[in-house]
């Protein structure tokens, strides 16, 4: 599960199984300026599942972990979050994607 929010997203699998995430995950964060240029510049932040400490939790008897993610303090507009391979050391077989657009102003509060 994706959850995307003015500050950063957060991603709960269960069992806390990365095994079936093995691919690695992108996140590419667009702030408010730079967004003009072509293409527009973002902040990468990629990540593998594997390597991150996300929190376990139970709930309804099942476990599930949470990994979150925060975005830089920074006005941010848009998102794109997705999973990719690199098959023969190639840059990049996506898996999935998807894109956010965010309104900044939620992020000051």
């Amino acid at each position: 599960m994706l959850q995307v929010g003015a500050k950063g997203i957060s991603l709960a699998w269960p069992q806390c199984d990365v095994q079936p995430y093995q691919d690695k995950f992108f996140l590419h964060v667009y702030p408010e300026s730079g967004n003009e240029k072509v293409p527009a510049k973002y902040i990468n932040l990629d990540f593998d599942l594997a390597q991150e400490k996300g929190r376990e939790l139970n709930l309804g008897g099942s476990r599930f972990c949470v990994l979150e993610k925060k975005f830089p303090d920074i006005p941010v507009k848009q998102i794109s979050i997705g999973q990719f391979t690199m098959p023969a050391g190639r840059c990049c077989d996506i898996s999935w994607s998807r894109s956010f657009l965010l309104d900044a102003s939620l992020q000051k509060r």
